[in-house]
């Protein structure tokens, strides 16, 4: 008779670890319980295929038909109910073995309302033609100037421009596109349901004075605090804005403004942004080529070619003699752009007290911005007051109104589209080898007038337009409006509103400083200045 040994069990390290791990799992079941519950909306009815998971591990399951679960948990563990179209909830076990639940349902506002032609309000999911309703909260998060430019590449359809033409420039805004060849295009601002003017100011004064100033004195979008708006309503198409009639043919831009506090009561608020402008350029200027012309670099003082980078190839230790007869290294600058320019800022602050009560409510805000520009002697300056308030007198009349004030200073608006004082077409035609510094130390010559570094002399010293050139423009305006509604029937109402926009402008320029070497000499008791 054979005997029969049991073979000895080996345990490696693996099967020791999977040991331990069902051990362990065996152990968090053994210490858990089954928890039952039913799942049902505010209603009281069953809600089916629920998802219940114990917080922070893969256990879950759903509710079956009449809305009742079954799931193993510990004493202490934390459902969560989760539904599509209602809102989670979490509910602790706490060492019970049965939990119901109770699931709020999810409301969503599907049918946003929006502020369509003459004020009145629409679901937008009611409208025939396209109408884009802005948060309020996306013209503050970007704090520019003008309140427009913080909605760059946000609304589908609309294009708006930042101009490179300082902080108070004009916004450019096109609805679907250019709508003629001949210029134009800007779109209707209605403000509480009084179209206003949002003329611009860019002004040529050369045509006028002989001057030569080409500046953007800014629009009318500029006069708005971005803390005082409530809703933007952006209408496209001829169907959008037909009770406008012809002035609308590019589209409206409905703003209405604070009237309320958003609590009962009195409230004080304060905001404060701080934001910083850096120029940029990504020009490849070529750097083998320096000040020059016809392959040969300056050798004597006599201004030539201060605008010009056709001399000799650069090579290391060559020098060449500028304007003032100082000879300088001839070799490569750096970015005109960041040597002559700053780093913008805008400071905006806005105090507003609201109210809110049983008949109605009153918003009143005072605003400051202080924005420099990356021109070293350009700044602008605005302060907003506004006021808006409604009340119902009874069930059937109301009333309301908004009135809004600004004060306006822009100093050293930037010059474009010119040469003679254009600073961006003197700097980005500079030679290669000319040191912005020599141009700085040496803006005067021994008569105080402008020392001529270039032949081409309308290619003005930019340091010399900033010390000898000003140009400030101020405006007042106010614009507001008011009405009086009176409820026929709760569906049949009448109103009345009367509106102003009214605007004053002062604007002072020294259009040619006297000096200037792009100007004939004057003759004697004379100057040859240009002043408007």
């Amino acid at each position: 008779m054979k005997k029969k040994f049991l073979r000895p069990y080996k345990i490696t390290g693996v099967k020791l670890f999977s040991f331990i791990v069902c051990f362990l799992l065996a152990s968090s079941t053994a210490n858990g319980q089954a928890v039952t519950g039913k799942v049902s909306d505010e209603t009281g009815q069953p809600l089916q295929s629920v998802s219940v998971t114990v917080k922070s591990t893969k256990t879950g399951t759903v509710t079956n038909t009449s809305g009742h679960y079954s799931i193993n948990a510990g004493t202490n563990d934390t459902l969560v109910f989760s539904s599509v179209g209602f809102v989670s909830i979490e509910l602790t076990v706490d060492g019970r073995s049965a939990v119901d639940a109770v699931l709020p349902a999810n409301v969503q506002n599907l049918g946003e309302v929006v502020v369509t032609a003459l004020g009145i309000k629409r679901s937008d999911r009611g409208l025939g033609y396209s109408a884009t309703s802005v948060k309020p909260e996306e013209l503050t998060v970007n704090r520019t100037s003008n309140p427009m430019n913080a909605l760059q590449g946000k609304v589908a359809g609309v294009n708006i421009t930042q101009l490179g033409t300082g902080p108070s420039g004009t916004s450019k805004i096109r609805i679907r596109g250019q709508s003629a060849l001949t210029g134009g295009g800007s779109p209707l601002i209605v403000i509480n349901g009084v179209p206003i003017d949002n003329s611009n100011f860019n002004n040529n004064t050369v045509g006028v004075t002989g001057g030569g100033v080409y500046a953007d004195g800014g629009d009318g979008l500029a006069s708005i605090n971005p803390d005082d708006i409530e809703n933007m309503t952006i209408l496209k198409g001829a169907p959008a804005a037909a009770l406008y009639g012809s002035r609308a043919a590019n589209g409206v831009i409905m703003i209405t403004t604070k009237t309320k506090g958003k609590n009962k009561g009195i409230g004080v608020s304060f905001n404060s942004n701080y934001t910083i402008e850096t120029p940029m350029d990504y020009t490849d200027y070529q750097k083998e080529y320096g000040q020059g012309e016809n392959g040969v670099r300056p050798t004597t003082p006599n201004p030539t070619s201060g605008q010009w980078s056709f001399g000799e190839k650069i090579e290391p230790g060559m020098t060449h003699i500028l304007f003032d007869n100082l000879t300088v290294p001839y070799v490569a600058q750096g970015s005109r752009i960041k040597e002559f320019y700053r780093n913008g800022s805008n400071f905006t602050n806005t105090v507003m007290l609201e109210g809110l009560g049983e008949k109605g409510g009153v918003h009143l805000s005072l605003n400051n911005t202080k924005n420099l520009g990356i021109t070293p002697n350009n700044e602008f300056n605005r302060y907003i007051l506004n006021l808006g308030f409604n009340y119902d007198l009874s069930a059937k009349v109301s009333f309301g109104g908004n009135v809004n004030y600004s004060y306006e200073k822009t100093t050293n608006p930037p010059n474009i589209a010119n040469q003679d004082n254009s600073i961006p077409t003197t700097l980005m035609a500079m030679s290669t080898t000319m040191p912005l510094k020599v141009l700085d130390e040496n803006k005067y010559n021994a008569a105080g007038n402008e020392y001529i570094y270039s032949r081409f002399m309308n290619r003005t010293n930019p340091y010399w337009i900033m010390a000898e050139q000003f140009h400030n423009i101020k405006r007042d305006r106010i614009f507001g409006n008011s009405f009086i509604k009176y409820n026929i029937l709760p569906w049949w109402w009448v109103q009345g509103r009367i509106g102003m926009d009214y605007w004053s402008r002062d604007e002072d320029v020294n259009n040619f400083p006297t000096g200037q070497a792009s100007r004939a000499p004057a003759q004697a008791g004379f100057v040859n200045g240009v002043y408007t």
